[in-house]
């Protein structure tokens, strides 16, 4: 049920009691005595009960409001870890957009000279020979 559906109930018992009780003020005679005695009967029973139950339930109220605090605290850090993630992505999108339009803007990156670089100075074949007997040998 919803807590609109109760709270109605609730009202709606209650007004009927202000009601019954005031009737029979007004009357002088009480109504439904043996369904009193019943009611009275099972608040007396629920009291009992309850009042049996309420060390246990003193004894693990410590221990579970300090198990609810560390998950309070574990949450917080969860959502702080969860932020720092976004935040870094966040990054490494923008980083990655500037890094395509620097690219596009100037095209001669330090990369590509060091390739060009590797090309002008590679070794001819003859000498890459000449280097591997040399190592193979023992003379380098």
């Amino acid at each position: 049920m919803t807590l609109l559906v109760v709270a109605s109930v609730v009202w709606i018992v209650t007004a009927a009691m202000l009601l019954l009780f005031a009737i029979e003020r007004v009357q002088g005679r009480r109504y439904g005595l043996s369904l009193r005695v019943v009611l009275d009967a099972a608040v007396v029973h629920t009291k009992m009960s309850w009042s049996e139950q309420v060390p246990a339930i003193n004894r693990n109220f410590f221990r579970q409001f300090f198990h609810y605090c560390i998950h309070v605290v574990l949450s917080w850090f969860l959502q702080l870890l969860q932020w720092t993630e976004r935040s870094i992505r966040m990054v490494l999108r923008l980083n990655r957009k500037k890094a395509i339009v620097s690219a596009a803007v100037n095209p001669d990156s330090h990369l590509q000279k060091v390739a060009a670089h590797k090309e002008e100075s590679a070794l001819t074949p003859t000498e890459k020979k000449a280097r591997k007997e040399a190592a193979l040998r023992g003379d380098l």
